[in-house]
């Protein structure tokens, strides 16, 4: 499934999807669309996210809600907050920095499993990419 754009710029739905999928400890196939998993996970990936309440370890990939979009980063820190709750520091691979820290109720996910794109997948891409940069400098 990909997350459609009108999803995506509003976040009151996103949220939403998130946790009815939570509550139902869905498994959703989602395609990674950024570069911050590089390189490990690339773009155009197929990720099988497991929607639920887990206690995640150090190291895992997860789902988080920031803002309007869901982050699938690898979770490198916990930290306590001021009450003693524990807030999740998730950093994407490429990324140079962590995110900023996100409560429990924010991780929706861990990602059990990816696929990387075919050959013909990272070919449409990059035609795609070469196009916008083409009509972008006109």
């Amino acid at each position: 499934m990909r997350l459609g754009v009108e999803i995506t710029r509003n976040p009151h739905r996103l949220a939403a999807l998130c946790h009815l999928w939570r509550r139902q400890e869905a498994e959703i196939w989602l395609t990674l669309e950024g570069y911050s998993m590089l390189p490990g996970i690339p773009p155009g990936s197929r990720v099988r996210v497991s929607f639920g309440y887990y206690e995640p370890s150090i190291g895992e990939v997860v789902a988080a809600l920031q803002g309007s979009r869901l982050l699938i980063h690898r979770l490198v820190r916990i930290d306590r907050g001021s009450t003693g709750t524990p807030l999740y520091v998730c950093q994407g691979d490429a990324n140079p920095r962590p995110d900023p820290p996100v409560p429990a109720e924010q991780l929706v996910g861990i990602v059990r499993e990816h696929r990387r794109p075919s050959g013909i997948t990272r070919l449409h891409r990059g035609i795609r990419r070469l196009l916008r940069h083409s009509l972008v400098s006109r």
